[in-house]
C-alpha cells in the first residue's frame, strides 16, 4: 500500500512539474520581444495606417493566466472628455491630449494553445485594433482637434480683417511663438509670415505618424522681399530717413512685412504640404520641412539689407509716383502706346527727336502699367529710367536709377499708331543700351 501511495505521489509531483514547466515555457516564449514581433507581422497584413500605428507601437504590461496572454496596446485615443475645456485652458488641453495619445491603455489579449495564438483570439485582437483605430482617426478628425493641431504650425494670426487693421494678434499666434521658442520681439514679423499663408488644412488619413498640414503658401522670401520694399517705400518719403535709428527702422520693416502679407495672401495659390509625426509634435518638433520653411524667413539678414539701403538714401524725401501717362510735351500727333514688364519697377520715359535731341514728350508708367501719349512725325528715340523710389524729374530714381537709350525709330503720320514694348517684355521691339543722367535734362 505504501508503495502504491509513493508511486502516486511521485506521479503527481511529476505532473505538477510538467504543468509548471509548460506554463513557464509559454511565459518565456511569449515575452514582450516575441509579442511585439508578432504584432509587427500583423501590421504588415493591414493597409490602414492607423491600425499599423497601433500594432507597431508594441505592447506593454504582459501577463499570462490560464493560457490567456493579456497586454496593453497604444490606442492613440485622445479621450477628449477627460481634457479641460480647450477655450479655457489650451495649454492644459494640449498637454493632456498628447499624454492620452501616447498611453498604452487599450486592453487586448491572445489565447494560447500549444504555445500559439488561437484563430479566434487573433480575430478578436484584429477587431479590437480596428475599432480602436477607427475611433482614434475619428477623434483626430474632429474640428476642435484639427484646430488645436493646426494652431501648432499655422495659427490664424489675426481673427479677421478688422483685427488685422487694429493690429490685434490672436492668442493662438502668441502661444505659437512661445511653443516655437522665439523671442517676444519676433511676434509681429512672424504674425505677418503666418498671415500670408491661407486655407490651412489637416489631413489625418495617413495615420498619426504622417499628419499632413497644408496651406496655400506664400514663400517666406517673397514676404521678406516685398516687406522690405514696402518699408523702403514708406521710409524713403521721410526727410533725413538716412539718419533714422535702428529701432525705428525695425518698426518700419515689421509694418512693411504686414503690408506685404496682406497683399500676398490674396494671390497665394501654390499648395504646400508639411508631414509631421504626432510623437514629434508632442516633443515640440515640427519636422524638417516646416523647420526649413521657418529658416527661410531670414529676418535679421533682410533687415540688415534694408538698413544698408536706407543709409544710402538722400537727405530729401522721395515722392509719390505720378499717374501713368503724359507729364509734359506734345498733346497731338501720332498715338504711341507703351507697354512694360510686369515687374516691380516704375519707369520715367522721354521721347526725343533724333535730329536735335529736343524733348518731344515725357511720361511716367507705374509698375506693370501702360501709357499712351502722342508725338510728332519724324525720327525719335526713347530715354528710359527704371527704379522703385521716385525723386522727381531731376533726380529720377536716385542712386538706384537704371538708365538706357533705345535705338532710333520712325514715328509715322497720325494715320498710324505705334505699340512699343520695352525691355523685359517677350518680343520687345526696341533694343537699348546704357545712358547717363545728363541725357535726361529738359
Amino acid at each position: 500500500m505504501k508503495h502504491i501511495q509513493r508511486t502516486i505521489a511521485l506521479l503527481l509531483a511529476a505532473l505538477m512539474m510538467l504543468t509548471m514547466a509548460s506554463a513557464l515555457a509559454q511565459e518565456t516564449a511569449w515575452n514582450e520581444e516575441r509579442l511585439n514581433t508578432y504584432l509587427s507581422a500583423l501590421a504588415e497584413e493591414t493597409k490602414d495606417p492607423w491600425q499599423k500605428a497601433i500594432y507597431q507601437a508594441g505592447a506593454e504590461n504582459l501577463s499570462l493566466d490560464n493560457n490567456v496572454l493579456a497586454f496593453f496596446l497604444r490606442g492613440f485615443a485622445p479621450n477628449l472628455k477627460s481634457l479641460p475645456k480647450q477655450t479655457e485652458n489650451p495649454e492644459g488641453w494640449l498637454s493632456g491630449f498628447f499624454d492620452n495619445v501616447s498611453a498604452h491603455n487599450l486592453e487586448a489579449s491572445l489565447t494560447l494553445k500549444d504555445g500559439e495564438p488561437t484563430k479566434n483570439s487573433v480575430t478578436k485582437l484584429k477587431s479590437t485594433v480596428k475599432n480602436a483605430a477607427d475611433k482614434a482617426k475619428q477623434a483626430f478628425g474632429q474640428q476642435s482637434v484639427k484646430t488645436a493641431l493646426l494652431d501648432l504650425l499655422f495659427p490664424v494670426s489675426y481673427k479677421d480683417a478688422a483685427a488685422f487693421k487694429k493690429g490685434t494678434i490672436s492668442p493662438a499666434c502668441e502661444r505659437w511663438l512661445s511653443w516655437m521658442g522665439l523671442e517676444e520681439d519676433k511676434l509681429l514679423p512672424y504674425s505677418a509670415l503666418l498671415y500670408a499663408q491661407t486655407n490651412r488644412q489637416l489631413n489625418v488619413n495617413k495615420g498619426p505618424h504622417a499628419l499632413e498640414y497644408s496651406v496655400k503658401a506664400t514663400a517666406p522670401d517673397r514676404v521678406l522681399t516685398q516687406g522690405k520694399q514696402a518699408a523702403m517705400d514708406a521710409v524713403s518719403k521721410i526727410a533725413l530717413a538716412n539718419a533714422m535709428d535702428s529701432e525705428q527702422l525695425q518698426h518700419q520693416f515689421h509694418q512693411g512685412l504686414l503690408t506685404a502679407a496682406s497683399t500676398l495672401r490674396k494671390s497665394a495659390q501654390d499648395k504646400q504640404v508639411f508631414t509631421v509625426n504626432v510623437d514629434d509634435l508632442a516633443l515640440g518638433s515640427t519636422g524638417e520641412d516646416y523647420a526649413n520653411f521657418l529658416q527661410a524667413f531670414t529676418l535679421t539678414d533682410t533687415l540688415d539689407e534694408l538698413e544698408s539701403a536706407v543709409r544710402e538714401l538722400p537727405d530729401y524725401p522721395a515722392l509719390e509716383y505720378p499717374k501713368s501717362g503724359r507729364i509734359s510735351g506734345a498733346k497731338s500727333g501720332t498715338k504711341i502706346i507703351l507697354k512694360v514688364p510686369k515687374d516691380e519697377y516704375a519707369r520715367y520715359i522721354q521721347i526725343r527727336s533724333v535730329s536735335n535731341d529736343e524733348l518731344l514728350v515725357d511720361l511716367f508708367i507705374r509698375p506693370g502699367g501702360t501709357a499712351t501719349v502722342r508725338a510728332p512725325r519724324g525720327m525719335a528715340y526713347l530715354l528710359l529710367a527704371l527704379g522703385t523710389t521716385w525723386y522727381g524729374e531731376e533726380a529720377l530714381f536716385g542712386e538706384e536709377s537704371i538708365l538706357s537709350r533705345t535705338e532710333d525709330m520712325e514715328v509715322l503720320s497720325s494715320d498710324y499708331y505705334h505699340t512699343i514694348t520695352l525691355g523685359g517684355v517677350t518680343d520687345g521691339n526696341l533694343s537699348s543700351w546704357g545712358a547717363s543722367e545728363d541725357m535726361f535734362k529738359k
